[in-house]
C-alpha cells in the first residue's frame, strides 16, 4: 500500500504555493506589458506635443518688434506667457509618462527574473497530486474520496483567502494614506483662511508643503495602481482611471507652484475633495474586502474540522 511521507505532503504544499505564484506573475506580466505598449504610445504623443510647444514659444521668442509692434506687446507677452506655460505642461506630462514606462519596464523585468524560477512545477506538483490521490484511495476509500475532495476546497478557499488579504492590505494602505493627506490638507486650508499663509510665502514652508503635497499624490497614485492590480487578480470590476486623472492634473498643479504662488484657495479646496472622495470610497471598499477575508477565514476553519474529523477520527 502506497503511503504519502510527510515530506511529500510538504512539498506538494509548496508546489501548489509556486503554481499559484507562477500564475500571479503571469497575469501581473501579461497586464503590465499591455499597459506597456499604452505607455510607449502615449510618450511618442507627448513628445510631439512637447516638441510643438517648445516650437511656438521659440517662434514668439525670436519676433523682432517694430515701433508699431512695440503698441501690442501686452499682447504678445500674455500669449507667450500662455505657450511657455503649455510647452511646461507638455513637458511635465511627457517626463511623468516617461518615468512611469521606466518604472513598469523595471517591474516586468524582475517578475520575468522570478518566473524563471517556477519552470516546470505544474508538471511536478501533477505528478505528486496524482500521487496523493492513490495514497487516500487506498488507505482510506470512500473517506479517502471525501478527504481529497475537502483538500481541494481547502486549497481553492485559502487562495482567494489569500488574494482577498492582499487586495484588503492594498486598500487599507491606501486609505491610510489618504487620512493623513486629509489631515494636512485640513491645516493648510485653516492656515490659509486665517492668513497665516501669507506670512508662509516668503519661507521655506511653501516649497516644502509643495513637496510634502507631491509625495501624498505619488503615494496615492501608486497606491491606486497596486489596489488595481490586485482587485483584477480577484476577478472584482474597480476602475481608478477617473481617480488617477484627477491626481495627475493635481501633481501639475503642485508642480507649477498653483497653490502656493496663486494663493488658491479653490484648488486647495478642489484637492481637499478629491482626497476625501476618494477616502470614504477605499474605506468603505477595505472594510467589504476584510469583511470577505474574515468570512473566508471562518470557512477554512469548518473546513480544516472537517478534514481533521476524517483523518483523526471521533474524538470523546
Amino acid at each position: 500500500m502506497s503511503v504519502l511521507s510527510q515530506e511529500e505532503s510538504l512539498r506538494l504544499l509548496e508546489l501548489k504555493e509556486d503554481v499559484t505564484r507562477k500564475k500571479k506573475l503571469e497575469r501581473s506580466i501579461q497586464r503590465e506589458s499591455r499597459r506597456l505598449e499604452e505607455l510607449q504610445s502615449r510618450c511618442r504623443m507627448l513628445e510631439e506635443q512637447l516638441k510643438k510647444e517648445n516650437l511656438d514659444v521659440q517662434r514668439l521668442q525670436q519676433i523682432k518688434f517694430s515701433t508699431i509692434a512695440a503698441r501690442i506687446f501686452r499682447l504678445y507677452e500674455g500669449r507667450l506667457k500662455k505657450e511657455t506655460q503649455e510647452a511646461l505642461q507638455a513637458q511635465f506630462l511627457c517626463q511623468q509618462a516617461q518615468e512611469e514606462y521606466r518604472e513598469a519596464q523595471a517591474e516586468v523585468q524582475i517578475w520575468r527574473k522570478e518566473l524563471q524560477q517556477y519552470d516546470g512545477v505544474e508538471k511536478q506538483f501533477e505528478e505528486l497530486y496524482a500521487h496523493k490521490r492513490r495514497c487516500l484511495l487506498e488507505q482510506r476509500g470512500q473517506d479517502g474520496e471525501r478527504l481529497l475532495l475537502l483538500t481541494e476546497q481547502r486549497d481553492q478557499l485559502a487562495y482567494q483567502y489569500q488574494q482577498t488579504a492582499e487586495a484588503y492590505h492594498a486598500a487599507n494602505e491606501l486609505s491610510n494614506v489618504l487620512h493623513r493627506a486629509q489631515e494636512e490638507l485640513s491645516s493648510w486650508l485653516h492656515q490659509r483662511e486665517n492668513g497665516s499663509w501669507l506670512s508662509e510665502l516668503r519661507s521655506t514652508h511653501s516649497s516644502e508643503r509643495l513637496d510634502c503635497a507631491q509625495d501624498y499624490l505619488r503615494q496615492i497614485r501608486e497606491g491606486l495602481r497596486r489596489l488595481n492590480r490586485e482587485m483584477e487578480d480577484l476577478q472584482e470590476q474597480y476602475r481608478p482611471e477617473d481617480s488617477l486623472k484627477q491626481i495627475l492634473r493635481m501633481e501639475e498643479n503642485c508642480r507649477q507652484g498653483v497653490l502656493v504662488d496663486r494663493l488658491a484657495r479653490d484648488e486647495l479646496r478642489s484637492l481637499q475633495e478629491t482626497v476625501n472622495e476618494m477616502q470614504m470610497k477605499i474605506s468603505h471598499l477595505a472594510s467589504q474586502l476584510f469583511g470577505q477575508r474574515e468570512h473566508m477565514n471562518g470557512l477554512l476553519t469548518e473546513l480544516e474540522a472537517q478534514m481533521d474529523g476524517i483523518v483523526l477520527g471521533p474524538q470523546e
